[in-house]
């Protein structure tokens, strides 16, 4: 972007057209980043330090200058705003008529309904946490993962798009799809846990909503597993969920031994 530099030099600043384009163009910046905010009619975010407002009056957004905030109770308040024209004189002693405008809001008391407005603060706005992306090293985690009483036919791997796990200091969201592939026989199938490195910060032990979908008949079901925080280790409970649903589902000849090609699908928010 564009600035002025040293505007307070001793010997004046000039007023031309190549700095009135640098002050339009900043306030056409501002214009645009306020209509990206999905404000509803009669909503308003006060700026930190109460100066300033975006507000969003008969579906049209823009920012005024709080003059005022009379309402003991943001939540019973509405905003009643006030323009203010300025004529500009020359150096010549010509006059220029209605040549800027002062807009300012007053911040009133209100209980009715239909009056009222919506008045928030930046921090229920905006996500001031920069995200921590977790994929990467949690796909590199796969390669080392365990499972008890049992073999991998293939390692774990991400399956398809749209894999999300992300953490910053207020909570973790995790979107995942992993397949595997393991061979095992009757006698251990109760026993069969998956244990996965887990990257992202959790407070504590985390029950998770999982689901698993056998690849052979497409068929979905709840699956039971929890983020241990002891060793940050993803654990899904394959074996529990083999011998009370999911056996017959993969074969009905496991005698020697039988294979299971699923996926394990989580969808999860942790605030921390």
């Amino acid at each position: 972007m564009e600035r002025l530099l040293n505007i307070n030099r001793p010997e004046g600043f000039p007023m031309c057209a190549e700095t009135q384009q640098v002050l339009n163009d900043n306030s056409e910046m501002l214009a645009s980043w306020i209509k990206w905010l999905p404000l509803k009619n009669r909503q308003a975010v006060l700026f930190p330090e109460k100066d300033y407002m975006v507000v969003c009056q008969n579906f049209r957004k823009r920012v005024v200058k709080v003059g005022s905030i009379i309402a003991s109770d943001l939540t019973q308040c509405k905003v009643e705003f006030v323009i203010e024209s300025h004529n500009v004189r020359d150096n010549n002693g010509n006059e220029f008529e209605n040549v800027w405008q002062r807009e300012t809001a007053v911040i009133a008391s209100e209980e009715s309904p239909a009056l009222k407005w919506h008045i928030m603060g930046f921090e229920q706005v905006f996500e001031t946490r920069l995200w921590y992306n977790c994929l990467a090293e949690f796909e590199s985690g796969l390669a080392s993962s365990t499972i008890s009483h049992g073999t991998f036919i293939e390692t774990p791997t991400l399956y398809g798009g749209g894999n999300i796990l992300r953490s910053n200091t207020s909570r973790t969201q995790i979107n995942l799809a992993i397949a595997y592939k393991i061979r095992a026989n009757e006698h251990e199938a109760d026993s069969m846990v998956l244990s996965i490195p887990f990257p992202a910060q959790i407070p504590g032990p985390v029950r998770i909503e999982a689901d698993v979908q056998v690849e052979r008949t497409g068929y979905h079901y709840p699956i039971r597993a929890y983020i241990n925080d002891n060793d940050y280790t993803l654990k899904v409970n394959i074996g529990r969920w083999l011998t009370e649903e999911g056996l017959y589902d993969h074969t009905t000849n496991y005698k020697n031994g039988f294979s299971c090609t699923d996926i394990i699908r989580i969808n999860k928010e942790i605030i921390l």
